[in-house]
């Protein structure tokens, strides 16, 4: 069988013999695929090959923080994606400098201290640019998957007052920092599809938009092929 996935979602099962027809009808509308194995599955659009993204919890091991990070670290490595996953705070910089990290994703759970429940995204100052564009495509991405959590942008009184996220926010590289304050087993789950679909956004070579129309149009001709066929 020819499988087709997009990202780690199976999203069509059709006869061996039109494979020829689908890389065809890839080639001539610009799908990138790549083989997932030698039984005639395909990958369509791993968008992230060659960026690297660097993932790291800040606070407790047990925390949501820590959840969100792994879940998303799996999630990325279909798109194509480098992850690293770290989880030794006397490695980070380094790691982050000798793999050329596109961007640094930390994440701080807060919920265990009083506060305002929602999102707070922190940026790096010296790449401050880069950095808020990649929170406008995860904030982009709460408002178009209705997600109820509020959100806000550190201002400078915040960094003063959290002195210890200044060796995360500091750095030579793109970064965005989230604390993560009182949320719910779901609502951290919309938060990571979020995060996902903004880090595509932003680094992938093809909107997730563009991806989704160029795919209905592939398995509708794909499925009209195995009818004729068979």
């Amino acid at each position: 069988m020819l499988s087709l996935y997009w990202g780690t979602r199976l999203i069509g099962l059709y006869p061996q013999p039109i494979e020829p027809l689908f890389k065809r009808f890839c080639e001539e509308h610009k799908i990138i695929y790549e083989y997932i194995d030698g039984e005639g599955a395909f990958r369509l659009f791993p968008v992230l090959k060659g960026c690297t993204i660097a993932l790291y919890p800040l606070e407790s091991p047990a925390g949501g923080a820590q959840k969100v990070a792994e879940s998303l670290s799996e999630q990325l490595a279909p798109w194509g994606a480098l992850t690293i996953y770290i989880k030794d705070r006397k490695r980070v910089f380094k790691i982050v400098k000798i793999l050329k990290v596109q961007i640094l994703l930390s994440l701080a759970d807060k919920s265990t201290q009083p506060g305002k429940k929602g999102l707070k995204f922190y940026y790096s100052v010296k790449k401050k640019e880069e950095s808020l564009t990649v929170i406008a495509a995860i904030a982009e991405r709460l408002v178009r998957h209705q997600c109820e959590v509020s959100y806000e942008v550190a201002d400078f009184f915040d960094f003063l007052k959290n002195p210890g996220y200044l060796p995360y926010v500091w750095t030579d590289v793109p970064t965005v920092l989230v604390e993560l304050n009182g949320l719910r087993e779901e609502e951290l789950a919309q938060i990571e599809e979020a995060l996902l679909d903004g880090l595509v956004d932003r680094y992938g070579t093809t909107a997730l938009e563009e991806q989704g129309l160029k795919i209905r149009e592939l398995t509708a001709y794909l499925a009209k092929q195995a009818n004729i066929t068979y």
